[in-house]
């Protein structure tokens, strides 16, 4: 299919999110297991919080944002929302996580509340803190590609086969 350049600029561009946003995410799932790690300590549960909301948040928000793209035309603005909702929720998780957690700890404890439940209220707060960015990140892939098709290009072109999520992990 032949694209024209305001199509190329458009797929550049947009392989450009896609590059910047896979590596950004898996940042994130990194920042967010050493942080839950010295908050939670270095436990399995730890790290199967943050495994499990990540791909649950990924998985369903590319369903949901995908049927949601399907539906609009201005998939750009509501792109540039989704990375913008992100790097707010990547603030608000690290005053959470810093802050609110620990002072749940010590507030349950003096108000003779049980270590079950305790632990319960943390590991919710936990799994939502990491559950409601990664439902935003998995919009960003569906919406890129429709953007991408949009413009004349392939879904491969707009992703770049995910080369940003590869050089991402360390």
């Amino acid at each position: 299919m032949s694209t024209t350049l305001v199509d190329r600029r458009a797929l550049t561009i947009i392989q450009a999110v896609v590059f910047g946003a896979g590596f950004t995410f898996l940042i994130y799932e990194v920042s967010w297991n050493r942080q839950l790690a010295l908050v939670l300590g270095t436990t399995v549960v730890a790290a199967t919080i943050v495994l499990t909301s990540f791909m649950a948040g990924l998985g369903i928000g590319a369903h949901l944002w995908g049927r949601i793209g399907n539906e609009r035309r201005g998939i750009g603005k509501l792109l540039a929302g989704l990375l913008a909702g992100i790097g707010l929720f990547g603030l608000l998780n690290h005053l959470i996580t810093a802050l609110a957690i620990p002072r749940i700890y010590s507030s349950c404890a003096s108000g003779g509340v049980g270590t079950g439940l305790t632990e319960l209220l943390v590991f919710a707060l936990a799994s939502l803190c990491v559950f409601l960015p990664a439902f935003l990140m998995g919009g960003v892939f569906p919406l890129a590609n429709m953007i991408a098709v949009r413009a004349g290009g392939s879904s491969w072109e707009a992703t770049g086969g995910s080369n940003g999520g590869s050089l991402g992990r360390s």
